[in-house]
């Protein structure tokens, strides 16, 4: 995952400056909210992938067994992901 400073000067590459320290100079502002936008959507893939890969999986049993590929549901358990293993995660900022 990036970074806020790696998205900070990935943005001002793309206006074309050095690094984000650069194009500051000139409109500091001007750029933020794009900067913020991906910095939010970075810190939200971070946070998802390490709450999939701490999450709990719930197997409660279902009236008559479904036939399916999946073993489990073809002996009739369900499996579903714990919802509280999932928001106990904490958010990641990088």
């Amino acid at each position: 995952m990036k970074t806020l400073q790696q998205i900070r000067d990935e943005v001002a590459r793309e206006y074309e400056f050095e690094t984000w320290v650069d194009m500051s100079k000139y409109a500091p502002l001007r750029f933020s909210d794009e900067v913020s936008r991906r910095y939010a959507t970075e810190v939200a893939k971070a946070t998802l992938e390490r709450a999939a890969e701490n999450a709990k999986i719930n197997a409660s049993k279902v009236s008559g067994a479904v036939r399916i590929k999946s073993w489990a549901l073809g002996h009739g358990i369900k499996l579903t992901p714990s919802r509280e293993s999932i928001l106990e995660t904490p958010i990641e900022l990088l």
